[in-house]
């Protein structure tokens, strides 16, 4: 059997700001002995990013856990809140200002721990909104985007610097070299120490 818990911070944040509703009236009902797809999907969604301690991402964790709290609140409530959707689309766009300044605040802190939460605030908007809206601007959700990032400056301290595989790692938000290994051969094609190789025998040519 697997348990999943959701605090209940999140659940009342997202009742008042996404639904408009006040948390203290609104219940979850209990349930036993029925299936919901989409909570199964991200609950395992959940399961398989933990047990995947090394490239563990901890924004992805984050929408995930919202997404679980928006479904319980949407389906298991003791009163109808209404259409998620429809508060999505009335909720308006991510402004070129606020999306350029969390793309600065990415690149200024890339090598720290990056949550939808603090991305959120960033950009002055519910984390819900938030995510959805940053993949309709960029075309990739939140997560993928820091990924692409952190691999990106991975390859440039790699190409044009001598910097330690192992700093370059910290450097570029990994928790460790095995980390970086890992991701870098499964987006690169290549392990760090090959990329940096095959870099320095072009420039020698």
């Amino acid at each position: 059997m697997l348990l999943v818990y959701i605090r209940k911070t999140i659940v009342e944040r997202l009742a008042a700001d996404v639904f408009e509703r006040d948390p203290e009236q609104l219940e979850i009902i209990p349930g036993l002995g029925f299936r919901d797809g989409l909570l199964e999907q991200l609950v395992l969604a959940v399961l398989s990013e933990l047990r995947n301690e090394k490239n563990s991402n901890p924004v992805y964790v984050d929408t995930l856990a919202n997404a679980i709290a928006i479904q319980l609140l949407k389906r298991y409530t003791s009163k109808h809140i209404g259409s998620f959707e429809n508060r999505l689309y009335e909720s308006g766009d991510l402004s070129q200002f606020h999306l350029n300044r969390v793309v600065d605040y990415i690149a200024a802190f890339l090598d720290s721990e990056l949550t939808i939460g603090k991305l959120a605030h960033v950009a002055s908007m519910n984390p819900i909104y938030f995510a959805r809206v940053f993949k309709k601007r960029l075309g990739v959700a939140p997560h993928q985007y820091i990924l692409f990032k952190r691999i990106e400056r991975a390859k440039e301290l790699l190409a044009y610097s001598d910097t330690p595989i192992v700093e370059i790692a910290l450097a570029s938000g990994f928790s460790s070299q095995s980390h970086l290994s890992s991701v870098f051969k499964q987006i690169v094609g290549a392990t760090p120490g090959n990329f940096r190789s095959q870099k320095g025998e072009r420039s020698n040519r």
